[in-house]
C-alpha cells in the first residue's frame, strides 16, 4: 500500500553533517583534579574485500492486520516466516562503486524448523523473474543504485505472464512488469532486500564517536510522487574490543500528516470496496483509517576492520487505510 523510495546510507548523511569526535573532555567538579577522556571508537569506512564470498542468514517475518474491516478473529493476520542462506561477492569496484554478484536460494537451511511460508514464496518469485543469480551496482556505502541484466530479467516476467506459469495470475504478473519498467531497482527489493539492508548502517567515511553518542538527521522520502519528512535518530550503543565490532542503533518515523496525504486515493478506493462496512465504523476509527505512519527501528554491528555490517536487525511498522502491517528481518553473516 505505501512504497518508498528512500536511501539508506544514513550514517553517510550524519559523517557529512555532523562533526566526527575526535575526543571530548569534561572538566572534574571543581577542577583541580583531573581531565577525562569519554569512551570514543573509530569505525572505519565501509572497504569490503574483493572476490571473497560471504553467507547471509536472513530470518524474516509479515504480519498484516485488516481486523477493522473484518469482524472476524483471523483478520488479524496470520504472521508468516521465512529462512533464508544467501550468498554474495563484491566482484569489483570503481572510484565511485562497487559491483555485488548474489546467489540466491529459497531452499531452507538444514536447521530450519517451524512453518516458513515465505520460503514458498520466495521460490515463486524466483521462478517468476527467471535468475537464481543477481548483479547489483552499488555506491560506495553498498547501497545499490543499479540492477545489471534488469531488460532480460523483465524479458523472463514477460514471458512467465505469456505462459501462466509460475503459479501467478497474468494480470498480476502483467502488473510486475509495469512496475520493474518504471523502476527496475523493484527487483532487488524483492530478490535480495538484504542488500539495501547490510548497507543501512554503513558509510565509506570513516569517523569517531562517544559511546552512546545519539544524533537526529532531517531527511526526505519519495512516496507515491509526494514528499514525505523523515526524522531519524542514531546512537553508538556498544563497541566490543574483542570482536572488533560496534554497535549502532536507529530509529526512523516517517512524517504522519504528510505520509496520510500520500494515501488518500488508496483510502477512498479502500472506503468504496468496503461501503457497507464503513458505514459502521465509530469516528474513532474512521480517524484511524485516514491515519498513516511509517517507523523502523533497528541495530546492527558493524566490523571494525573494514566497516561492512555483519549483523542486522530491524521491525518496520507501516498503519495505512485501517491496514496494520509489521515486518521483521534478522542477518548475520555465518562466515
Amino acid at each position: 500500500m505505501i512504497k518508498v523510495n528512500l536511501s539508506h546510507s544514513f550514517r553517510t548523511d550524519f559523517a557529512r553533517k555532523l562533526l566526527a569526535v575526535t575526543g571530548t573532555f569534561f572538566l572534574m567538579l571543581l577542577s583541580g583534579l583531573s581531565i577525562a577522556s569519554a569512551e570514543t571508537v573509530t569505525i572505519p569506512g565501509y572497504a569490503p574485500e574483493l572476490g571473497v564470498e560471504h553467507t547471509y542468514r536472513s530470518k524474516k517475518s509479515g504480519l498484516t492486520d485488516m481486523s477493522m474491516w473484518f469482524d472476524n478473529p483471523a483478520a488479524a493476520g496470520q504472521t508468516n516466516y521465512g529462512d533464508f542462506r544467501q550468498r554474495v561477492t563484491i566482484t569489483k569496484n570503481s572510484t565511485d562503486s562497487f559491483l555485488q554478484q548474489w546467489k540466491l536460494s529459497a531452499d531452507l537451511p538444514p536447521d530450519a524448523s517451524g512453518p516458513l511460508e515465505m520460503n514458498n514464496m520466495f521460490r515463486n518469485t524466483l521462478a517468476a523473474y527467471g535468475v537464481e543469480q543477481l548483479g547489483i551496482e552499488t555506491d560506495l556505502n553498498g547501497s545499490p543504485i543499479d540492477l545489471l541484466d534488469k531488460d532480460r530479467i523483465i524479458a523472463n516476467v514477460k514471458t512467465v505472464a505469456a505462459s501462466g506459469a509460475a503459479g501467478s495470475e497474468t494480470s498480476g504478473l502483467d502488473a510486475i512488469v509495469q512496475m520493474l519498467e518504471q523502476n527496475p531497482l523493484a527487483v532487488i527489493e524483492a530478490i535480495v532486500p538484504e542488500a539495501a539492508y547490510l548497507s543501512t548502517p554503513q558509510s565509506h567515511e570513516s569517523g569517531t564517536y562517544e559511546i552512546g553518542q545519539s544524533w537526529e538527521l532531517e531527511q526526505e522520502e519519495s512516496v507515491n510522487g509526494f514528499i514525505v519528512p523523515v526524522t531519524s535518530t542514531w546512537k553508538v550503543e556498544a563497541t566490543d574490543p574483542v570482536r572488533q565490532t560496534a554497535t549502532m542503533s536507529w530509529k526512523q518515523i516517517s512524517d504522519p500528516v504528510a505520509l496520510a496525504k500520500t494515501q488518500e486515493v488508496t483510502v477512498t478506493k479502500l472506503m468504496a470496496s468496503f461501503s457497507e462496512r464503513v458505514k459502521t465504523l465509530t469516528s474513532e476509527q474512521l480517524t484511524y483509517m485516514r491515519s498513516a505512519s511509517k517507523t523502523r527501528d533497528g541495530n546492527a554491528v558493524i566490523s571494525l576492520r573494514d566497516g561492512t555490517a555483519i549483523e542486522l536487525n530491524e521491525v518496520l511498522t507501516v498503519i495505512s487505510g485501517g491496514v496494520k502491517m509489521v515486518s521483521t528481518v534478522h542477518i548475520m553473516r555465518e562466515d
